[in-house]
């Protein structure tokens, strides 16, 4: 980002605590994504110390926006919370970077001198919106990626495209499972000695 006059600050940073997301026995199966992300807004704005009303704009990423996330999630789960309707919302989508991107969207607008305040965020309720329901939304011509697109690009999944990358490397699957292990090891010592104690902000499900 280019350099500017103003200096941008992170002022506070919470998430939701992650769960099993599965739509009949997930965490969060009674729970909409309006409510994780506005649990956070709220939670956010009490810990910074401001009043709702001096945050200018809201917003979120999110990859699948439709369902209970289409429609600008962003400002529903603001109003949802019964914060100020004077404030604006919109939601991004930059596939897995939306959350950061939101955070960058915010930090030039402040940078640039357009906004004081504002919050940079993201929802995914994954348990709700499968890759299933995401291929549900392909209409009649081709959903997303139609033929014309295909002929110019040779777009794949993650999932494909993580095989193509192990093929590619020869990564062994047992080094990859290794791998996983060790992180979710670590995620939770990390958990259980409460180093994400502070970032957590609880959920009543």
């Amino acid at each position: 980002m280019p350099q500017s006059g103003r200096e941008v600050v992170i002022v506070e940073a919470v998430r939701t605590p992650i769960g099993r997301g599965h739509k009949e026995k997930g965490y969060y199966k009674d729970t909409h994504p309006n409510e994780l992300l506005g649990r956070c807004y709220t939670e956010v704005i009490g810990r910074a110390g401001i009043d709702a009303a001096e945050v200018e704009d809201v917003i979120a990423g999110c990859v699948a926006q439709f369902g209970e996330q289409g429609l600008n999630v962003a400002r529903n789960a603001w109003l949802q919370e019964g914060l100020p309707i004077e404030t604006p919302g919109t939601t991004v989508d930059r596939q897995c970077g939306s959350a950061q991107q939101a955070v960058n969207f915010s930090a030039g607008l402040i940078a640039a001198g357009v906004h004081d305040v504002m919050i940079g965020s993201g929802v995914e309720h994954m348990g709700h919106l499968t890759f299933a329901d995401v291929a549900k939304t392909q209409g009649e011509f081709g959903g997303a990626f139609p033929p014309a697109l295909l002929a110019k690009h040779n777009i794949v999944g993650q999932g494909l495209g993580a095989e193509m990358i192990a093929d590619q490397w020869e990564i062994p699957r047992s080094e990859l499972d290794e791998l996983a292990l060790r992180s979710h090891k670590l995620a939770h010592q990390a958990t259980e000695e409460g180093r994400f104690e502070r970032e957590i902000v609880p959920m009543a499900v």
